[in-house]
């Protein structure tokens, strides 16, 4: 599977784990599959495993006991 297959679809993975905060990956392909239809998403739970595993690798999401998480932004140090 080439990453890039799963690019356009992003924005959509990015937003819904904004929107819950996180999410499994069986839940989150079946949002994929429900709400995506331009360009319409016909990916394996195994492509997107990978894309996930990829964002992840560039310091995008985490994922914890199998819920993929965006990434927290780094804390600023306080300011006394």
């Amino acid at each position: 599977m080439q990453v890039l297959e799963l690019g356009p679809y992003e924005p959509y993975i990015m937003g819904m784990l904004t929107n819950y905060g996180g999410l499994p990956l069986d839940r989150l392909h079946a949002m994929l599959k429900l709400f995506v239809v331009s360009p319409k998403y016909d990916k394996s739970t195994e492509q997107l495993a990978g894309f996930l595993s990829h964002l992840a690798t560039q310091e995008k999401l985490i994922v914890d006991n199998g819920v993929w998480k965006k990434k927290p932004a780094p804390s600023k140090p306080s300011e006394n």
